[in-house]
């Protein structure tokens, strides 16, 4: 469990006991306190420490980081990939669904994932706020990763993402979780954006007359605090639900807890994906079908977003950026 963690940092002191499981802990606003304490410890010993957005929180990421944009300018490719990066993509996705209600047929999904706002990248703000130009969705729903990297401070996350959210049209509110980028402190102006944040929790919510759950989990692949009984917890089965994580690698238990559609991100696509090889890093434990794109296993649909922006090195290739409307459709 702890394996993951502590390869992230060199101190000595670092210490974060396992996530509590539900056999340990039954009562489950207990465990989500619980959980909320886990990653606020988890920050303090290792995230978000004084610093800048292109400086990492191991010495070696940076140093690693530095070579590779050396040597892409070497090559005449870095700023080919800079404009990759900056072009971004709304794909509009139809998904007959065979759990969805007929009073539901037509619900729309904007689903944005980790859009890693850099403070010194106002372009790549502005592509994103032009995309989303007039764009109508019944629900908005966010899956983690707003900032570029994991130190310094975040006010222009919310600058921009204030600026993102007066340009769209949401019928039925804006729903979001936090990735392993962001920082407890980075949700509290949500609620003033009108952007509810899901920790491990759920909501009920009635659309057209017809219960939705919107279900929300912490991070399972570098925080390792997620825990889908409690995001599901307080569903019924007449509720169709929708299930956010930041990541791919809960996708066979969100099935069989009963989840009808599955949003995640994470992996960017690879961003750097070579031809005839694919993605250099995926970075997550799943099967290669379920890293990037649209999936289905049983009556779970889902997508893993490539999401709009980028991370550790601002660039892409054969990877384009991309947010997602969707539309279900009952059979």
């Amino acid at each position: 469990m702890l394996t993951k963690l502590a390869q992230l940092t060199d101190h000595p002191a670092f210490r974060v006991p396992p996530a509590p499981t539900p056999a340990e802990i039954p009562d489950v606003a207990e465990r989500r306190a619980a959980l909320w304490k886990r990653r606020q410890d988890i920050e303090a010993m290792v995230f978000y420490r004084e610093g800048t957005e292109d400086n990492h929180f191991h010495w070696s990421v940076t140093a690693l980081t530095q070579l590779l944009k050396l040597g892409l300018m070497s090559v005449g490719l870095w700023q080919r990939g800079r404009r990759n990066a900056r072009t971004v993509h709304l794909r509009e996705v139809v998904w007959e669904h065979p759990g969805l209600p007929k009073s539901l047929d037509g619900l729309t999904i904007l689903h944005l994932a980790d859009l890693h706002y850099r403070r010194a990248d106002g372009e790549f703000a502005a592509a994103v706020e032009n995309l989303l130009e007039g764009v109508e969705a019944d629900l908005c729903l966010m899956t983690g990763d707003y900032r570029f990297g994991h130190l310094g401070p975040c006010d222009h996350v919310w600058r921009n993402l204030r600026r993102l959210l007066e340009r769209v049209t949401i019928r039925h509110g804006c729903f979001a979780i936090l990735g392993n980028h962001d920082a407890t402190s980075l949700a509290e102006p949500f609620p003033e954006l009108g952007i509810r944040l899901l920790y491990n929790e759920g909501v009920e919510l009635n659309i057209r007359d017809t219960p939705v759950w919107i279900g929300g989990t912490d991070d399972s692949h570098i925080i390792q605090s997620a825990d889908l009984l409690a995001a599901l917890h307080g569903k019924r089965e007449e509720h169709f639900t929708i299930l956010l994580t930041h990541t791919p690698e809960d996708i066979h238990e969100a099935e069989q807890l009963g989840a009808d559609v599955y949003l995640c991100g994470h992996t960017h696509g690879g961003q750097i994906r070579l031809p005839w090889w694919g993605p250099v890093v995926s970075n997550a434990k799943c099967a290669p079908e379920h890293k990037h794109g649209i999936w289905r296993v049983g009556d779970l649909f889902g997508i893993t977003s490539a999401g709009l922006g980028t991370t550790d090195i601002p660039v892409r290739y054969n990877c384009p950026a991309e947010a997602h409307r969707i539309t279900l459709r009952s059979v």
